[in-house]
């Protein structure tokens, strides 16, 4: 019997239909692409059919923050790395059943 995962998460706020850029979420261009789960073809969320102008827009944003990040001692850098770690696991059950849901993955796996 397969696994049936549930459709509520703890964080429904993880799931986000924008493109995070320069530290914003940007709304796309306009239409939207449906992502659904391969397994029972429900759909999870919509996200911005974005293209080229908006993966530019998040690589001059990357490229105009790494002077900066480059300047942060190696000691913090790892704190804040750890921290990031720290969330991820602290979801780790809606992030694995999302990864689940969207790839169609066997949950453990997720």
């Amino acid at each position: 019997m397969p696994l049936t995962l549930p459709l509520t998460l703890h964080r429904p706020d993880l799931i986000r239909s924008a493109n995070f850029i320069a530290g914003h979420w940007h709304p796309g261009p306009g239409a939207l692409l449906p992502v659904t789960d391969p397994a029972t073809g429900t759909v999870i969320t919509e996200v911005p059919d974005s293209g080229a102008p908006e993966a530019r827009a998040a690589l001059e944003a990357a490229h105009a923050a790494f002077p900066a990040w480059r300047q942060v001692p190696a000691k913090q850098r790892a704190a804040i790395i750890k921290r990031w770690n720290d969330r991820v696991l602290a979801h780790q059950d809606d992030l694995g059943a999302l990864i689940s849901m969207e790839q169609g993955k066997p949950l453990a796996e997720g």
